[in-house]
């Protein structure tokens, strides 16, 4: 009797509850109807986590109005942000992609232009689902207690002090509703801002100068370029016709390599401090290996022409640089082809130091390409062939550049050695990117990245594969330096994630028995 009478009571709660049940398992059902897997039905799972949301739910309803309608926005958010998320990447968020919202907030809204039409869709279905909670919130009168409020903000702030204690118990998965891969991923973000990864102990590198040195080291730094998409390595589309020509030519070589992160920020950084084990960040601090500022104690003129605007974190390494133009220097919509007249500011009598950092390959990939490389109008409602298509055109792009920077150090009739690689690679939905898309995520397969060399000596390059610190340490014997390092144990290799110190995870592998 005391049940039905309790139940009477707070009836209007009960069907609160179940309308936002019904509203957050209702995205993640909907979303599988448009991208499979987004959501992997189990009948153990499934009955389990409708139980923990209408529980979680029902404290909602007994929340104050204005704690009700915040909290209830919120988790509705969480849902949303996951299916704008899915529908750029194919996958999850993680908790380590917390730390991109601070560092690569810009590029992220950039990337966005691709997915506009979802993102419309979403941002019109967030905003009538807000409208409708709101709404029925107010329509229902329900019953409040502010002690429901303790509890909830109690529930919603031990969860990251459970993540503290129990970490591997909160695992992000499709299996999980999306709202909770998203309180998981926030928690699990909070614990490892409380709780870093120490700094790992390791012996200083050794710099030793001898003579032979280059004339003029140039470093082309390419953006989201996977060497597995372009023709050159054997990818079904002709999209490198200028450096095809090249693979007989004794002043050219290549080869596949292993980039040092799956981001921007972490890649460059690492890159340019020549830095091989994550957590070493003593090496950045005193930065005796920067490769910009052996070049410069050495007698090289230091300069960084770039088409990106470099974040704090790639700051560190630019100081040493002399002359310095990035994005914003730049006219407005300028593409990477204004770092060719940048080369032509060069006094190439001297002894020279040049990084170009590449912007075209960036997503959206078209809106880094000029016109004239676009080879057809893109249709952005089929995803997967838009992001091929418009990929594609930005390699041929990043094709032509390559000849151009190569024919222009050879009218210059000076001794030099031009290096190319990519910061990471990038994912383009193929059944061997896991069927994801794009970058940021610790994957071998973002890190797969193209290796060039061309000189007016002959080259030649004898691995089959290198990783960034093995590349690095070629520039450096060019730059007159040889680098000892008695923490290599001449097997093992890095590619770290999201944070330049290793606390986003690391893939530690041996360069032998990696799957090219």
């Amino acid at each position: 009797m005391r049940l039905k009478q309790w139940f009477i009571r707070y009836k209007k709660n009960y069907i609160y509850a179940l309308i936002l049940t019904l509203t957050l398992i209702g995205i993640d059902f909907f979303t599988n109807l448009f991208y499979p897997n987004f959501y992997i039905k189990s009948a153990k799972f499934t009955l389990q986590q409708i139980g923990i949301t209408f529980a979680v739910s029902l404290l909602i309803a007994f929340l104050t109005r204005k704690s009700r309608n915040i909290f209830s926005a919120l988790f509705i958010l969480m849902s949303m942000v996951e299916v704008i998320y899915f529908a750029f990447f194919r996958s999850t968020i993680q908790p380590y992609h917390f730390e991109l919202l601070f560092s690569e907030m810009a590029d992220i809204i950039d990337s966005l232009y691709s997915i506009i039409p979802t993102l419309l869709i979403v941002g019109v279905s967030y905003a009538a689902l807000f409208y409708l909670i709101i709404t029925l919130s107010k329509k229902l009168q329900l019953k409040s207690s502010i002690y429901a409020n303790y509890g909830f903000i109690t529930l919603f702030v031990g969860l990251p002090v459970y993540a503290y204690f129990r970490p591997h118990t909160l695992t992000i998965s499709p299996l999980n509703f999306s709202y909770l891969n998203m309180l998981y991923s926030s928690s699990l973000a909070t614990k490892n801002l409380i709780m870093p990864m120490e700094e790992g102990e390791f012996k200083p590198y050794v710099i030793e100068k001898k003579k032979s040195q280059e004339q003029n080291v140039i470093i082309v730094m390419g953006e989201s370029l996977s060497y597995k998409r372009m023709h050159l390595y054997g990818y079904d589309n002709n999209n490198t016709p200028n450096l095809d020509q090249l693979k007989s030519d004794s002043h050219f070589a290549f080869t596949k390599a292993v980039s040092c992160g799956v981001n921007t920020p972490v890649a460059i950084s690492t890159f340019f401090s020549l830095k091989r084990e994550p957590t070493n960040i003593a090496l950045m601090l005193n930065e005796k290996t920067n490769l910009l500022k052996l070049a410069k104690d050495n007698g090289y003129h230091t300069a960084w022409f770039s088409m990106q605007e470099e974040g704090m974190s790639i700051a560190s390494i630019l100081k040493y640089a002399e002359a310095i133009r990035i994005r914003k220097d730049f006219a407005e919509n300028s593409f990477d082809d204004a770092l060719i007249d940048q080369l032509k500011t060069v006094d190439w009598n001297q002894k020279n130091f040049i990084i170009l950092h590449l912007r075209a390959n960036h997503s959206p990939y078209e809106k880094y390409i000029p016109k004239r490389f676009k080879s057809k109008v893109y249709d952005r409602t089929d995803y997967r062939n838009y992001k091929i298509d418009t990929y594609n055109d930005s390699v041929r792009y990043v094709d032509y550049l390559l000849k151009e920077f190569f024919s222009y150090m050879d009218s210059t009739n000076q001794s030099f050695k031009v290096y190319f690689t990519s910061d990471h690679g990038e994912r383009l939905g193929y059944q061997d990117d896991h069927e994801k898309y794009g970058h940021s995520e610790l994957d071998m397969e973002v890190s797969k990245v193209p290796f060039l060399l061309y000189s007016d000596q002959k080259v030649q390059i004898k691995q089959p594969i290198l990783t960034h610190y093995q590349i690095g340490k070629m520039i450096v014997n060019d730059l007159g330096y040889t680098v000892l390092n008695p923490n290599e144990d001449g097997e093992h290799c890095f590619i770290n994630g999201v944070n330049k110190t290793g606390s986003s995870g690391v893939i530690k592998f041996k360069i032998k028995e990696f799957s090219l």
